[in-house]
């Protein structure tokens, strides 16, 4: 099946020219993308309910692990290249190209809808 916003089926053109542009659009957003993520990488690794307990036991230092984790995910987070890879960092719950089409759509709908532009 192929892409449409509109749930019908499209040519092979069609769905090469929505690749492109979502490519373009990654490429556009690509920045704010791994901003987005470095802050979900920040909220997964520092707001846990043991924090606060982990850094008494510590004297207000994190453990080692604990930042070797979050570097890791830091060189992760900057080989991001693709839209797709965005969307599997972000657990987003995308599993079909379909879906990734969908969802940018809504967000889009939205956008709009909301006033971000015309």
């Amino acid at each position: 099946m192929k892409l449409s916003a509109a749930g019908n089926v499209q040519s092979d053109e069609l769905q090469n020219e929505c690749m492109d542009l979502l490519n373009k659009f990654f490429m556009a957003s690509e920045v704010s993308f791994k901003l987005l993520l470095f802050n979900l990488e920040c909220l997964r690794t520092f707001v846990t309910p043991d924090f606060d307990e982990l850094l008494d036991s510590n004297f207000g230092l994190l453990d080692k692990d604990r930042i070797q984790a979050f570097r890791k995910s830091m060189e992760e987070i900057k080989q991001v290249s693709k839209l797709s890879e965005f969307f599997q960092r972000s657990n987003c719950p995308t599993q079909s190209l379909q879906a990734a089409f969908d969802l940018i759509m809504k967000a889009f709908t939205d956008a709009k809808r909301f006033g971000y532009f015309s």
